[in-house]
């Protein structure tokens, strides 16, 4: 069963379900509803890499990630173009969250609605390492051919 939390944003309340068993994170509200889902390794559906990496950051960081998944949720891509770009030659993009430790999300657009998150890490070069971009597609592949 999905859990279920309530936050105060500062004009209004949105009701935020979290089902834990696919890692989907809802937002809605009387407008607009995206889905950000996580990718899960296919021999454990319980392990996500991006979700426990995005975990394991400390509570500005994630406030900073959520934020934008929120805006993304509300309101659609569009509107956070300053921290999304196109991962050249692919089908993936990344969310740059921008501050001391360059954060990096690598996603792809499932279906017209849902952002489907294959990788974070923390950038540490100018150029995003095609390394972490293999990793991501590799991930992408492996939703496609299921």
């Amino acid at each position: 069963m999905p859990s279920r939390i309530y936050y105060q944003d500062f004009l209004t309340v949105k009701n935020i379900n979290i089902n834990n068993k696919t890692n989907t994170l809802h937002i809605c509200n009387n407008t607009y509803i995206t889905q950000i889902k996580y990718y899960v390794e296919q021999n454990n559906q319980s392990k996500s890499p991006p979700k426990i990496y995005i975990d394991s950051l400390n509570i500005k960081q994630k406030a900073k990630i959520f934020r934008i998944f929120t805006n993304i949720e509300n309101y659609g891509l569009s509107t956070i173009q300053p921290h999304i770009k196109k991962v050249v030659g692919t089908p993936l993009w990344e969310i740059r969250i921008l501050g001391q430790d360059n954060i990096r999300i690598i996603y792809a657009i499932h279906l017209k609605n849902i952002v489907l998150v294959l990788h974070a890490f923390i950038k540490k070069t100018q150029k995003t390492p095609s390394k972490e971009i293999e990793i991501a597609l590799k991930k992408l592949k492996q939703i496609l051919d299921t």
